[in-house]
């Protein structure tokens, strides 16, 4: 059965999935995280699992580039 996701799971779940569409549209640009806590949550699960990069203290993210073999 799957685990129901708690409202702030919910959000941070949202909130990737908006820093990842807007990222993949401008891919080599730094983007704003912003001040939300949901969203810098998210900025930082994405960097944990080397989606994207962060320059903290710009707080500022941009997608890592796909590495092929």
């Amino acid at each position: 059965m799957a685990k129901k996701l708690s409202k702030d799971e919910r959000l941070v779940n949202e909130q990737m999935l908006a820093l990842l569409e807007w990222a993949a549209d401008h891919a080599e640009k730094w983007h704003d995280i912003g001040a939300d806590r949901a969203t810098i949550k998210a900025a930082e699960l994405l960097e944990n699992r080397g989606v994207i990069e962060i320059r903290r203290p710009m707080n500022q993210y941009k997608l890592k580039p796909r590495t092929t073999k």
